[in-house]
């Protein structure tokens, strides 16, 4: 379950005798905050976010959401709301961003510490939007997620679950996919490279 938490406002103005998509002026969000319990994540904007609103389209520029962290998540980009059909374009930023909160909570399945870096657009009309870009999950990040599936049979734990690789020899040259994958209307294609150094344990 998502909990999403704060205050809007706006302040806007629009010519009746105009297109609806000349509506203009800002819209105001204080104490912002999204929270996924489930994943460990919480993100706060810290300020009060001023989002201008012009020819129908909803402006994003160097919105900061901060995690558990002092490096924030950068938001760019427009959606368009009015007018035309509705779409999304943005880009999420990360540069070293702590992104979990470290201690189990009740409840959470995923828990730990995650350093991330990386870019992320998406983009295109509502139905039928597009993840793409590249993300690395760094050295220093240790990860727990709790395995919850009660079909497990008590001899068979480990089957299907986690595969167990050497990795004496160094790191392994991975060539990404170039294939993107569509989950109706709903397209991605997304590099993700974790560091050899990167922990990851699965509680039965």
């Amino acid at each position: 379950m998502v909990r999403l938490s704060g205050a809007v406002g706006a302040d806007m103005s629009w010519d009746t005798t105009s297109p609806i998509d000349s509506l203009r002026g800002a819209l105001y969000l204080s104490g912002l905050r999204f929270v996924l319990p489930s994943y460990s994540l919480g993100l706060t904007a810290r300020d009060t976010l001023v989002l201008p609103m012009s020819q129908g389209r909803l402006l994003l520029h160097d919105v900061a959401l901060y995690a558990s962290g002092k490096q924030p998540l950068l938001l760019n980009g427009s959606v368009v709301l009015l007018g035309q059909q509705p779409s999304i374009d943005i880009r999420l930023d990360a540069q070293n961003v702590s992104l979990l909160q470290g201690r189990h909570a009740p409840g959470a399945l995923l828990y730990g510490k995650a350093l991330l870096s990386g870019s992320v657009g998406l983009a295109g009309p509502f139905s039928a939007l597009n993840l793409s870009g590249a993300l690395t999950l760094r050295g220093g990040s240790s990860l727990y997620y709790i395995y919850k599936d009660a079909s497990l049979a008590s001899n068979n734990k480990l089957n299907d679950v986690v595969t167990f690789v050497a990795f004496s020899s160094g790191p392994t040259d991975v060539v990404p996919s170039k294939q993107s994958r569509s989950i109706g209307g709903f397209s991605m294609n997304l590099n993700v490279t974790i560091d050899p150094t990167v922990q990851l344990d699965v509680l039965l």
